[in-house]
């Protein structure tokens, strides 16, 4: 009897620990940046970063009506890992998520091709490390005000006229 509990008890904090590892990665590695970035005299306002990377799944500008028609709402940031038992950020994708329908992929940012020219510049100058940079740009990628910019920004391009 023992036994089994012993065994239901490791099944079940393997399973927690599957379930909140996401969570404990995105925790952790917030921690380990804004140390870092401190000891560097930053802050996470000073990393400034460009949209000219994403890539984009449809046509810019579209006339497609089901996604010109969708609302800002409709739009979900969407994290992308590579693994469930030590996950490491991978990329974001912005879907488009209408009640009716499958998500629609509508923009994707891989985690390498998220660039932070202050992090560029300490990485030319051997302040920082490779690792570091990839550990401060998922930092600032998965903040909420990062999430709600890339959304505006993908939402603008969309409705954008400038070639009609």
């Amino acid at each position: 009897m023992d036994a089994t509990v012993e065994s239901v008890v490791l099944l079940g904090v393997f399973v927690i620990g599957l379930l909140f590892s996401k969570a404990i990665y995105r925790w952790s590695n917030g921690l380990v940046v804004r140390v870092k970035l401190k000891k560097l005299g930053y802050e996470q306002k000073d990393l400034n970063f460009s949209y000219d990377r994403v890539v984009y799944t449809v046509s810019l500008p579209t006339n497609r009506p089901d996604i010109m028609g969708a609302d800002k709402g409709d739009f979900r940031f969407v994290e992308e890992y590579d693994s469930w038992i030590y996950p490491q950020l991978s990329g974001v994708r912005i879907e488009l998520n209408q009640e009716q329908e499958n998500p629609k992929l509508i923009a994707y940012l891989p985690i390498e091709q998220f660039r932070l020219p202050l992090l560029d510049q300490l990485l030319v100058d051997r302040v920082i490390s490779g690792e570091t940079y990839r550990r401060i740009c998922i930092y600032k990628l998965i903040l909420p005000s990062t999430r709600n910019e890339m959304i505006d920004e993908v939402y603008k391009q969309i409705h954008n006229k400038r070639f009609s």
